[in-house]
């Protein structure tokens, strides 16, 4: 951006001369023909510097005094030429480095460096304005961002009286990308996925967001899509629901990976069949205390169909109970820069068969954030819950 400079002299001579001083290309020359004119054009020009000529020194005092006060307000400096010296009248909080005894032939180079100066100041802090700026938009996409994910977390479990559902849900300030679901299909079928998206931000919100929508059974065709024969659809296994988010959502397209869980439940028979790509193993707690990690599927999803994903079914009782949690609540630190951990997830969950799904969700997050103590969470902490009961 070039620098502007006010001249102001009523002799037009010493206007030109004033001038020749400066190199046109790196300075945008103005002129007033006196100190009056000047005030006048100040406020609307705002220029980087203002010189004075020699005839603006004597008998003008008053109107001289003002153009200081102005330029002081305005913090522009003051400078005045004498017998071909420049010297400072008013530096305008800025320390100009000029020196006034300066030989003939250096009399303009001082001010042109004081100048360039100042000009990288003023973008300085025009960058700093931007960067408040951008930061400002930046958090107010987060908040934004904040809201999408919350608003893709069920609002209240599918009524189905065989199945108990309890889950909590606690995003980080950075915005990550955990997400679940529960989505009744039919009258005998319920699914249920855990999907965490590497990273943090926006970006991974909105990468959340466009799963959300691929596994959408009104939205999409992945998982309840349509058939020519009654009863007119078919539910596609969690291990080819999986292949086929693999192919649509490469890491090289969105520059994003994500693991999930999916989960198909008959409600009615107990039957669950799963699948499990790279997230932390679900967790199977039988209604007389046995446990076991549901261990079935393969690797994170966007690697092209490297390895195909392996599927299981597990058959339910009444008081079984399945957990599944991603990986925020087991690596949530402390103070002392140790991990929560699984076996201290699982010791909470075993011991709390006999409380509520729904209480023990909420407590198993508020054990995280008691063992963290004054650590932020780094990551969202998400865990959901089911329990067949009849």
């Amino acid at each position: 951006m070039d620098t502007t400079v006010l001249i102001v002299s009523g002799d037009r001579q010493r206007c030109r001369s004033l001038k020749s001083l400066f190199s046109e290309e790196a300075f945008v020359l103005i002129s007033a023909d006196g100190v009056d004119r000047a005030r006048k054009v100040l406020p609307k020009i705002l220029p980087d510097v203002v010189l004075l000529g020699e005839d603006c020194i004597d008998g003008c005092n008053g109107l001289l005094d003002s153009l200081v006060s102005d330029c002081v307000v305005a913090d522009i400096p003051l400078f005045y030429m004498d017998q071909g010296r420049v010297r400072i009248i008013s530096e305008a909080g800025i320390a100009f480095l000029i020196d006034p005894e300066g030989a003939d032939e250096d009399r303009i180079w001082p001010l042109t460096v004081q100048l360039q100066n100042r000009r990288l100041t003023r973008e300085l802090y025009r960058a700093q304005d931007w960067l408040i700026q951008k930061d400002a938009e930046l958090e107010e996409s987060l908040v934004s961002a904040t809201h999408i994910q919350k608003s893709l977390v069920p609002p209240s479990p599918p009524k189905i009286s065989q199945v108990d559902f309890g889950w909590n849900f606690l995003p980080c300030q950075k915005v990550g990308g955990d997400l679940f679901n529960v989505i009744k299909l039919d009258e005998d079928h319920v699914m249920l996925y855990m999907l965490d998206v590497s990273g943090h931000g926006f970006p991974a919100a909105m990468v959340t967001v466009a799963i959300s929508q691929t596994l959408s059974p009104t939205m999409g065709h992945l998982v309840k899509r349509q058939v020519t024969t009654a009863p007119y659809y078919e539910l596609p296994p969690p291990a080819e629901v999986l292949d086929t988010l693999d192919r649509i959502y490469p890491v090289e397209r969105f520059e994003k990976f994500f693991t999930i869980c999916y989960m198909l439940l008959n409600f009615k028979t107990g039957l669950l069949r799963y699948s499990n790509a790279a997230g932390p193993l679900p967790l199977l707690i039988r209604a007389d205390g046995r446990r076991e990690f549901l261990s079935a599927g393969g690797t994170i999803i966007g690697m092209g169909g490297i390895l195909p994903f392996e599927e299981a079914q597990i058959q339910l009782e009444p008081g079984d109970r399945v957990f599944l949690f991603t990986d925020g609540i087991l690596e949530q630190e402390n103070s002392a820069q140790q991990q929560f951990g699984l076996e201290r997830l699982v010791e909470q969950l075993a011991g709390g068969m006999a409380t509520p799904l729904r209480s023990l969700c909420d407590q198993v997050t508020d054990s995280v954030l008691e063992f963290s103590g004054a650590v932020s969470a780094q990551d969202d902490m998400t865990v959901l819950a089911l329990e067949l009961v009849g």
